[in-house]
């Protein structure tokens, strides 16, 4: 490979990029860096790169449900509607289907889990906060866009089976 570097821009759509920010993050990389990887490995050798090891402690994110069970989904359940009760103009559009649409629940979750670690004071740069609040809107794009293509919504806080203490 050249240590000659060309920059270049890529306009992706809300829901590519937060796909992005997502892949970044697990990642534990900025997202730009994510997004060279991904490019360079599709034009010199022809297919994605490999994902990365995992955390050397191994312990998965809390947001992210791998097969943990009912006591996760319900602890999931009530971390979402604390976030919708708080923010409803940001998650109105949220899809009655965000269970088990993966990016919808990893995206919700991770921005709970997030605003959670905000509000308990794991910070106290104001440039946190900020970030979160662009992360929310941008979140908010991607479901005003999925709306669009899908009109589907959750118009009450009925939880599915499986997602409360009791179900």
């Amino acid at each position: 490979m050249s240590t000659n570097r060309k920059r270049i821009t890529v306009n992706l759509t809300a829901e590519a990029f937060a796909r992005l920010e997502q892949l970044a993050a697990q990642r534990g990389k900025r997202y730009g860096s994510v997004a060279n990887e991904i490019l360079t490995g599709l034009l010199e050798h022809g297919q994605l790169p490999d994902n990365p090891e995992p955390p050397v402690d191994g312990a998965p994110p809390d947001w992210l449900e791998l097969g943990r069970g009912q006591p996760w989904r319900a602890k999931a359940w009530e971390q979402a509607q604390h976030l919708r009760e708080a923010y409803p103009t940001e998650l109105h559009l949220l899809p009655s289907t965000w269970t088990t649409d993966r990016f919808a629940r990893d995206g919700l979750l991770a921005l709970a889990a997030w605003r959670a670690q905000i509000d308990a004071g794991t910070s106290d740069d104001p440039r946190i906060e900020l970030a979160w609040l662009d992360s929310l809107r941008r979140f908010r794009t991607w479901l005003e866009l999925r709306a669009r293509e899908t009109p589907d919504r959750l118009p009450d806080h009925s939880a599915p089976t499986g997602w409360t203490p009791t179900s």
